[in-house]
């Protein structure tokens, strides 16, 4: 598969996460649901690097993998506490939207190609989250 393939497949696969997750918000802590979800992810990869005999790489850029780890676990438990005050049709957009910081760290920070065509994308893409908000 190349990137593009991937990319949409693992885009299903957090929608379809990110909706699941909703069902049990207000059920049980958001901060359950982000520890459940982290314990079952990291038990999948687990097994998926075992299966493919993929090792674990260490190394000085490993410190980056672990403060993305920190960051990622503060974002589980504010969308997760945003879901449980909040509707999934708006939260859900609203986080999708953090595609936006990569893309603008990919063009700024690491000199990826920018086009009119990529800038319009975001801008769409920010647009379309106020309109889903309102």
């Amino acid at each position: 598969m190349d990137y593009l393939e991937l990319a949409l497949l693992g885009m299903v696969m957090f929608g379809l996460e990110l909706s699941i997750s909703k069902l049990a918000t207000g059920r049980i802590s958001a901060e359950s649901i982000a520890l459940l979800r982290c314990i079952v992810a990291s038990l999948i990869i687990a097994a998926f690097m075992m299966t493919y005999k993929i090792p674990l790489s260490m190394s000085r850029f490993s410190v980056y993998a672990c403060v993305a780890g920190i960051v990622m676990g503060v974002g589980f438990i504010l969308i997760f506490r945003a879901f449980s005050k909040g509707p999934a049709s708006v939260v859900a957009p609203i986080m999708g939207l953090s595609c936006v910081i990569p893309a603008l760290f990919g063009m700024i920070i690491l000199h990826e190609t920018v086009t009119i065509s990529k800038l319009a994308g975001l801008a769409f893409a920010c647009v379309a989250i106020v309109l889903i908000s309102r």
